[in-house]
């Protein structure tokens, strides 16, 4: 006869028991043990633990001057392509998060007195309207976000009734995606590898292969031919809710007044698609771009816009339309920094 206490209890520790495995987090800080001729691969490392990793990275080291926040758009730029002076450089960016994770781990950050004294943060172009709610968070993280998330949309006049729902919406599906990718025998087994290997958890690799630097960035080889791309990207359909997004600026106004200096800058395109959506933006780029400037202006922060004069022609070996070059963009990003006159960079 089956017991069914005992069996919810049984399944219960087990269920802890491999969400334990899963998410474990290696002693080791992959971000201090550089070798200067080689790079540190983090291939199978899953994005809540590297996230993770660089937050007790972040913690262990003095305030950093400059951070770049962001995703695998800007998570190509390190120290080798801006102009720091005396500057100290982390890439916070994230690989697949958006800006909601970005808005939110900022936060993280500051509570914790880690916060950069300049942020860099970058936003998707507003043709590919990727507003994601944050997947790397642990559980106690996300679900405070989507109670604060549901509290401000029954608090805040600009958020209608249709955006609280699908903001609740997303919420669950964030947590069915966690669940799925967290419940697999691979980041199972990996985890299993992680916690019982009694060597280095973390290997380095050659300059000419796929690994990080001790600057949080990540150094991709560059190929020999550029691609020469004959289509447009495709536009998304619209996702970034505008209540939503006001508040989003709004909680990066509170850091700035905190001492955060906070800069964004929409990510560019591949030029080509690049100049074509800047003569002729959806009307679904245009009001997420509108409603950008607008509430930066409103609240005082320095936000630049996609324009493709700003950045070097087709310089650079963009992977795909929407993945700039590090050359291209920490060239761009310099001429940010110049503008925000850090004593550190004279």
């Amino acid at each position: 006869m089956i017991k069914p206490f005992r069996f919810l209890f049984l399944t219960l520790c087990f269920t802890i028991a491999i969400l334990a495995v899963a998410q474990y987090v290696p002693p080791e800080d992959p971000f201090a043990i550089q070798n200067n001729n080689k790079l540190v691969s983090l291939d199978e490392i899953s994005l809540p633990v590297l996230a993770k990793l660089k937050v007790r990275h972040v913690k262990s080291q003095p305030r950093f001057d400059i951070g770049l926040f962001g995703n695998s758009r800007s998570l190509n730029v390190g120290i080798h392509d801006l102009s720091l002076g005396d500057c100290k450089f982390f890439n916070f960016s994230v690989p697949s998060e958006s800006f909601r994770f970005t808005v939110a781990n900022l936060e993280r950050f500051h509570e914790i007195g880690k916060a950069p004294r300049l942020a860099l943060i970058s936003i998707d172009h507003f043709e590919l309207q990727h507003y994601n709610n944050p997947i790397s968070f642990f559980a106690p993280t996300r679900w405070k976000m989507a109670i604060e998330d549901i509290k401000s949309g029954f608090m805040r006049d600009e958020i209608r009734s249709i955006d609280l729902l699908r903001m609740g919406w997303r919420h669950v599906w964030i947590e069915i995606v966690r669940f799925k990718r967290t419940f697999t025998p691979a980041t199972f087994f990996k985890g299993i590898s992680h916690l019982l290997s009694s060597s280095s958890t973390f290997s380095f690799v050659s300059p000419l292969s796929i690994g990080y630097q001790s600057d949080g960035s990540r150094r991709v080889p560059v190929p020999a031919n550029k691609k020469e791309f004959q289509t447009l990207i495709k536009p998304a359909q619209h996702q970034i809710d505008t209540g939503y997004f006001k508040y989003d600026i709004e909680r990066l106004a509170r850091l700035q007044k905190d001492g955060i200096q906070v800069v964004i800058y929409e990510s560019p395109l591949e030029p080509k698609s690049g100049l074509f959506f800047h003569n002729q933006p959806t009307p679904q780029a245009s009001r997420s771009r509108s409603t950008f400037v607008r509430a930066c202006a409103r609240m005082g922060l320095n936000c630049y816009t996609a324009d493709p004069r700003r950045f070097i022609g087709n310089g650079g070996f963009w992977v795909n339309q929407t993945h700039p070059p590090s050359s291209v963009l920490g060239f761009y990003l310099n001429n940010l920094l110049d503008e925000s006159q850090l004593a550190c960079r004279r």
